[in-house]
């Protein structure tokens, strides 16, 4: 299993997360996910499930997309992740939230041994993506 590098920010995405998934079903599939993320006894395949399940019945949204997309990376599953952190970051439309999607990005890259990728990423991200530009990409 891979570090929770990045954890932080992903914790940090869901906050306010009500009004970016609108049924209240998947946004408990959702909240579910992210309730068994964080328990003792993690069980990665549950946390799939309840993510797939959201995605289902709210197909297409960005935040369901982001979440599950970087915790298919966190757990070693780079290229499964990185298609649903990118078709989230293609159905972002708030600019904060995409700062915050590319940022995240940004650290699998990273994490991947991807540092020209992960530039580029922080160079999107604003002022979230400045620190790792100047302590990464020289």
């Amino acid at each position: 299993m891979k570090t929770n590098l990045f954890l932080f920010l992903f914790s940090m995405s869901v906050l306010g997360y009500s009004q970016s998934v609108p049924n209240k079903e998947a946004l408990k599939y959702l909240d579910l996910a992210t309730e068994k993320q964080f328990s003792k006894t993690l069980d990665l395949d549950s946390v799939i499930i309840c993510f797939n399940i959201a995605d289902s019945i709210s197909p297409n949204n960005a935040l369901v997309l982001h979440e599950r997309g970087l915790f298919k990376c966190n757990m070693g599953n780079y290229n499964e992740g990185i298609i649903d952190i990118n078709k989230s970051i293609e159905l972002t439309t708030d600019d904060k939230k995409k700062e915050i999607r590319y940022c995240n990005r940004g650290l699998v890259h990273m994490e991947n041994k991807r540092l020209d990728l992960a530039c580029k990423d922080w160079q999107f991200a604003g002022k979230k993506g400045k620190e790792y530009i100047v302590k990464y990409c020289k």
